[in-house]
């Protein structure tokens, strides 16, 4: 709980850049869902000798961040193949 509290006060007071920006690097993860994040903290925490939930990921201290779903209007995005059923007679 101290954790989180501390990371909060130090989000808000962290000075803002109001500058525009003249280049943009984007870093597409693709397949990295929150559970995938999570378990990848776990995982390398874990390998450093902690419990893991405490951990980091390099790219999780970035000052700025979003995450975006993507998905298809369709139900399915791979053509299921049709199922033959025998002509009643």
């Amino acid at each position: 709980m101290k954790l989180g509290r501390s990371e909060i006060e130090a989000a808000v007071k962290a000075e803002r850049n109001e500058g525009v920006a003249r280049n943009v690097i984007v870093f597409v993860g693709d397949g990295m869902g929150m559970s995938t994040i999570t378990a990848g903290r776990i995982f390398k925490g874990q390998l450093d000798g902690h419990r893991g939930e405490e951990n980091f990921l390099s790219f999780e201290k970035f000052r700025n961040t979003g995450l975006l779903k993507v998905s298809s209007p369709k139900i399915s995005q791979f053509p299921l193949p049709r199922r033959k059923f025998p002509n009643p007679v």
